[in-house]
């Protein structure tokens, strides 16, 4: 990323850039000099190697000059700009045809790239690429960012600049304030009294506690705000230090969060807490806050208050090295009265090192013996046992959930969430989630829940133990309640492998046996659509084999026709009542945008899905029709066969044009069906005349529908069509024939009509997706 790093364009190209400069943007890049070579005068290839040395290849090569151009002159006019923003935080968001270009300049500081990326991922702002050099502007190191923001992005991004610029001016602070926060723990060590102190977890030493502000000190906390204060007036505004200094929405969120901790410090008599707070930090990592006071003396006011979150070095630490936790794990160890290294000892010691490290740290030591308990009852009773504690503040519900491997899964896991946040009225998804898989038979999972603002949760609904229970249940035990109304032919043990087991919720394999078990030898596959419960969840696609894998590649043509995209794919093998069967998921989303509603999918297009699958039925643009109009595949094999016959006779368009004027005119297509259904169903048991009065009214109805039609040729394909169909005479169309034929009375047909024209007749016949043959008959 600098001067002599490997040139990204060539001279040429440089040249052409360098001549789109205006004199302003010029004069800004004589003012820049290279961070890492300081002195040395930054040149347009210079810049443009430093902006793009970490770029893809691909995106290099498709920049034209006038582009590169764009990108120099939105990052000098970035720079340029930072003496005349108050905060020195230049931000300039730019839309294009097909997303945007956003530049940011700043004074340089850590954490830039790691806290952008993530507050453009929790607004699901998707990126394209995302560059960041640094270069010296008169002689101050100034980060710079420019981020191409991707198709469908650029509203999310353009309403997220608000809190860009709020997250943005709260890093400056912290990065500018953190030696001096770290500072202030080291003074606040100084001022501890060697009297104990007391915590909402107990009584510590005053040696442990200092300890402790030690290991946070040392690599083990990451601070955005600190600062002193006293009992009565709360924090002081002279001395705060890090996002304290910046008056937003977040501070003052967080303010009230604070006087919350220093309130019940004051009431309860302690001297010292521990304590998660609801919000997150914003900076670097998006972890939830911790919020640690200390009163140093009894006899004083003062105290001393740090929020900010555990690193990744605390948590890698174990349990006995780390002050105050080690002192918790003492206390368990002998209200249980184990002895040191027999297993009841090291179990202790092997559930809190592998619970959140700041769960351990905030929960008082009775909880945690609870938690202990817990986990090794579940040895011995081989089932589900739960635990959920909310803190004395009420700011945040914590579960415990041990249970056997075998009751464990990712669908699991969500719906345990989805039943916490849904008793406590949380956000949903607001949950930090901690899996400890650490031992064989035995599996922990921990949800932290953060609780509604203001709301008094003080008191654990009676329900909810049991709904996690049973949301833990054994898969084939649930599988065997929920499918016990199917009348199934074949036992569902072993039906479904363990993968399909761990992602597919219990509702969804009900679905999936009732579409298994209608496979037949005439019927070896069978499609189906389920809707998942969850909002916003896609509708899931299944497709069962008895004969041959369905491959995606296969699949995702066929689907396109009926205007269907695929966007993710899953198979397995399957026992079923035809013995091994394939088993292919697709996660579908219709191009139209229309809902796709299972009870109409699995009774108008899933039996034609099945048939094209098979081969028994072609793949084409008329298969759109199954879901735009009720008609089945073998009237749309029927439309097809028209078409086929209209191309042999008259070149009016290619066959292709035919299939996508019918496919673009539903109705049209449907009152062609119903025509040659009143002329020929031996189901209506109707005079010849009643039958030719009913089919007049429906060509009325299509005579209208034409008047939709734009395009001039798909107009003359559609009524070349409606000749063919009135003017056919017989069929063996509703015999079930393995060939299809039509009798058509020709003379009445102006584009067939031979001259002179004789009583005459066409005879066509079409077999499967083969070509049709006609022969004409005087």
């Amino acid at each position: 990323m600098n001067g002599h790093s490997v040139q990204a364009f060539a001279n040429s190209f440089v040249d052409q850039v360098s001549a789109l400069l205006t004199p302003t943007e010029t004069s800004t890049l004589n003012n820049l000099t290279d961070a890492l070579h300081a002195g040395e005068k930054v040149s347009i290839t210079t810049l443009l190697n430093s902006l793009f040395a970490r770029s893809t290849k691909e995106f290099i090569r498709t920049q034209t000059p006038e582009q590169a151009a764009r990108i120099v002159t939105g990052t000098l006019s970035a720079i340029s700009s930072l003496s005349r923003e108050p905060d020195r935080i230049a931000l300039n968001l730019t839309q294009l045809d097909d997303g945007g270009d956003l530049f940011l300049a700043l004074d340089d500081h850590p954490f830039i790239i790691s806290s952008i990326a993530e507050t453009l991922s929790d607004a699901d702002v998707k990126v394209d690429s995302f560059l960041h050099p640094i270069f010296l502007h008169k002689g101050e190191p100034v980060a710079v960012s420019f981020i191409r923001i991707a198709e469908g992005s650029f509203e999310r991004a353009h309403a997220l600049l608000p809190r860009l610029r709020e997250m943005l001016h709260n890093l400056t602070r912290v990065g500018k304030d953190f030696g001096a926060m770290k500072a202030l723990v080291s003074t606040t060590i100084h001022k501890l009294p060697t009297t104990p102190l007391l915590s909402n977890s107990g009584e510590f030493s005053a040696e442990e506690v200092s300890q402790f502000l030690a290991w946070l000190n040392d690599g083990c906390f990451f601070f955005i705000a600190a600062g002193t204060g006293s009992l009565e007036r709360g924090l002081d505004g002279a001395s705060l230090l890090g996002v304290w200094s910046a008056e937003n929405a977040y501070t003052a969120e967080l303010r009230s969060e604070v006087r919350e901790d220093v309130t019940t410090l004051t009431k309860g008599g302690l001297n010292f807490s521990i304590r998660k707070l609801r919000l997150s930090s914003r900076i670097h990592r998006h972890a939830t806050l911790v919020h640690i006071l200390v009163q140093p003396q009894k006899s004083n006011p003062a105290f001393s208050s740090f929020v900010g979150y555990l690193t990744s070095k605390a948590w890698a630490h174990e349990a006995h090295d780390i002050p105050i936790l080690r002192r918790k794990v003492d206390s368990i160890i002998a209200h249980e009265g184990a002895i040191p290294n027999s297993h009841d000892y090291k179990y202790i010691v092997e559930v809190i090192d592998n619970m959140p490290t700041d769960e351990a740290l905030a929960t008082p030591a009775s909880n945690l013996i609870a938690l202990a308990n817990l986990a090794l009852g579940v040895f011995s009773q081989e089932e589900t046992r739960t635990l959920t504690t909310i803190d004395e503040i009420g700011r945040r519900a914590f579960t415990a959930v041990v249970l056997p491997p075998e009751r464990y899964s990712a669908a699991t896991q969500a719906v345990v969430q989805n039943i916490l946040e849904e008793a406590f009225k949380a956000e949903p998804w607001s949950s930090e989630v901690h899996i400890d898989s650490s031992k064989r038979r035995q599996f922990r999972l921990y949800l932290s829940t953060p609780l509604p603002h203001g709301a008094k949760c003080e008191s654990i609904p009676s329900s909810l133990t049991e709904r996690i229970i049973s949301a833990t249940m054994p898969w084939d035990e649930k599988l065997r309640d929920a499918s016990q109304s199917l009348d199934l032919s074949f036992p569902i043990d072993g039906v479904f492998p363990n993968d399909y087991k761990a992602a597919t919720d219990t509702a969804e394999a009900v679905h999936d046996l009732q579409a298994l078990a209608s496979l037949s030898k005439e019927n070896p596959s069978v499609v189906s659509l389920f809707s998942p419960e969850a909002l916003g969840s896609s509708p899931l696609l299944t497709i069962f084999s008895a004969n041959k894998e369905i491959s995606i590649s296969l699949a995702t043509p066929i689907l396109e026709n009926v205007g269907v995209e695929v966007l993710s794919a899953y198979s397995y093998e399957c026992l079923g009542p035809l013995g091994t069967t394939y088993l292919l998921k697709l996660t579908i989303r219709p191009y139209d945008g229309e809902p796709l509603l299972p009870a109409n999918f699995n009774t108008a297009v899933a039996p034609g899905l099945s048939k094209v699958l098979d081969g028994n039925a072609p793949n084409d643009p008329l298969n759109a029709l199954l879901r735009k109009v009720p008609v089945d595949i073998q009237q749309i094999s029927l439309l097809r066969c028209y078409c086929a016959h209209l191309w042999q006779i008259q070149k009016v368009s290619t066959k292709r044009t035919m299939w996508e004027a019918l496919a673009g005119s539903p109705p049209v297509a449907l009152q062609l069906c119903r025509i040659f259904d009143w002329m020929f169903n031996p189901a209506h048991d109707l005079s010849l005349e009643e039958r030719s009065r009913r089919s007049s009214l429906e060509e009325a109805v299509l005579l209208e529908a034409l008047r939709d039609v734009r395009d001039i040729t798909q107009d003359r394909v559609l009524r070349a069509l409606l000749a063919l169909v009135k003017n056919t005479v017989r069929t063996n169309f509703f015999a079930n024939p393995v060939a299809l034929a039509l009798k058509l009375r020709s003379q009445k047909i102006e584009f067939m009509a031979p001259t002179p024209a004789p009583s005459s007749r066409s005879l066509c016949s079409h077999r499967g997706s083969r070509e049709l043959t006609c022969e004409a008959h005087a």
